[in-house]
């Protein structure tokens, strides 16, 4: 079609326009809830990764200073909790006191760690013979102390399908992760 200048129009027509809108639609509908699952999955697997590297760390300072440190779930980054539930965050402190208690004077606080998100759920749990606890604490030989066995479970709130974290720490300090349902 032509204008009266002689010059050929350009442009959609709404039909065209309206299909693209339907598909655009369609494709949003289909990536957003892909898109949040995998950043509550990120999220969780960022809290393990971070939790990997405290414990890495308490086992490698107990060896190199020759005594005891701690890893403990913690509410104000300062002290233990005594909670099993580590999701507002831990702290990684030589232990030279009472096992699993910060000593003023004593202790030096190594590193604070956290899930970064409130979404992500961290919990220590009885799995396998483990023992639901608040601290994991490594010897000067860079073994847990006592020789027990740490389980975590690690998830996003909403979590659904096989998208939970299932964490162990075996007596040597070792982890394990594998990926098991949502509870």
């Amino acid at each position: 079609m032509r204008t009266l200048t002689g010059k050929p129009q350009s442009g959609y027509t709404l039909l065209e326009l309206m299909t693209a809108i339907a598909i655009l639609g369609i494709l949003l509908g289909i990536a957003v809830p892909s898109f949040r699952e995998y950043t509550r999955n990120s999220r969780a697997t960022a809290a393990q990764n971070d939790l990997v590297t405290s414990l890495a760390l308490a086992r490698n300072e107990s060896l190199k200073r020759s005594r005891a440190v701690t890893v403990c779930a913690s509410t104000d980054s300062l002290t233990c909790s005594g909670s099993t539930d580590w999701s507002t965050g831990w702290i990684v402190f030589t232990d030279g006191g009472a096992a699993g208690v910060v000593d003023a004077g004593i202790d030096a606080l190594l590193q604070v760690g956290s899930t970064g998100h409130p979404d992500v759920v961290l919990v220590s749990d009885t799995r396998g013979g483990a023992v639901a606890t608040s601290f994991l604490r490594y010897g000067p030989t860079g073994l847990l102390v006592p020789l027990a066995r740490g389980s975590f479970d690690i998830y996003g709130t909403g979590c659904y399908g096989p998208n939970r974290l299932q964490f162990n720490v075996t007596p040597t300090g070792t982890p394990s992760v594998a990926r098991v349902n949502c509870p």
